[in-house]
């Protein structure tokens, strides 16, 4: 099922009930947090701190797909009651991988098209939920102990965070007059490190 596919199962299934975000205020304060998380990115990015960048952005690019669909839906499926979209970082990236994110040439510029559609299938298989694990814990790999740094480049972070903006970008700015005014600030990050201006 594509990210499409899956909004529209999430849509129907809330026919009548509840939403997470009801008001503009809540949309407008909801998008303050997502692009405070992708400021907090972008500020470890440049002081070379890649592996939590990393997981700010991912934390970023779920929050938005809360906000995107949390408008019309309060993220509970139709069949278990006990399930909930909201609650699963792998169903919040798979929303996120809208395939609007790819039709614009600005990410596909900064990072290239086979760069872009890369990172979107990894929305959707759920590869980006174990680099979010990576960049974040420590583990023991037979005698030696592998940290964060060791698997987030600079690369990984640095195309996370474009994707992160624009994902904001795609699905939130637009839909109300505080959103243009952030996207100022997050137009600004990513011309900053698509040109690598640090």
């Amino acid at each position: 099922m594509d990210a499409l596919e899956y909004l529209h199962s999430l849509v129907q299934a809330n026919e009548g009930g509840c939403r997470l975000i009801e008001s503009v205020a809540q949309f407008d304060a909801a998008a303050d947090h997502i692009v405070g998380l992708i400021g907090d990115s972008f500020a470890l990015y440049s002081a070379g701190r890649f592996a939590t960048s990393a997981f700010l952005s991912i934390t970023a690019i779920e929050e938005i797909a809360k906000v995107h669909v949390g408008s019309f839906s309060d993220g509970a499926h139709r069949d278990d009651e006990q399930k909930n979209a909201f609650r699963s970082h792998q169903s919040k990236l798979h929303l996120a991988a809208m395939p609007t994110v790819a039709m614009g040439s600005r990410l596909n510029e900064a990072l290239g098209g086979g760069e872009v559609d890369r990172l979107i299938n990894s929305m959707q298989k759920g590869r980006l939920v174990k680099k979010r694990e990576a960049a974040l814990y420590f583990e023991k790999r037979g005698e030696s102990i592998i940290f964060p740094s060791d698997r987030i480049s600079k690369d990984d972070a640095r195309g996370l965070l474009l994707l992160a903006v624009e994902i904001f970008d795609d699905a939130l700015v637009g839909s109300t007059n505080h959103s243009f005014e952030l996207s100022e600030h997050t137009d600004e990050i990513f011309s900053t490190v698509t040109n690598d201006i640090l």
